[in-house]
């Protein structure tokens, strides 16, 4: 009998270790405490560049299949609320910025 190879964890959760087009290199996972509610649909990272430590939020995109055989709604609406979430969180975190 052959061995079973574990499914990959999503791309979102692989990014240690990378340098990005921008230059930051992502050095650690942060992982989520027990019981949060926070991070279902994304993963947490420290970036660094030039001497600097910043947050880098990836979002797991694969979720919306998740979501959809959870809830009965259709993978590309699924994707859809992935996607206005990101949505109004960009658009919260440009108005904070002002």
């Amino acid at each position: 009998m052959g061995t079973v190879t574990p499914p990959l964890p999503p791309p979102a959760a692989r990014l240690k270790g990378l340098k990005l087009p921008s230059g930051w290199i992502v050095t650690e996972e942060i992982q989520r405490l027990p019981g949060a509610t926070g991070g279902q649909f994304s993963c947490g990272y420290k970036v660094q560049r030039d001497g600097k430590t910043a947050f880098l939020k990836a979002l797991d995109y694969s979720k919306a299949q998740e979501i959809s055989l959870a809830t009965g709604i259709d993978a590309l609406t699924a994707l859809q609320a992935l996607i206005n979430a990101y949505q109004f969180e960009r658009k919260l975190l440009l108005d904070c910025k002002q």
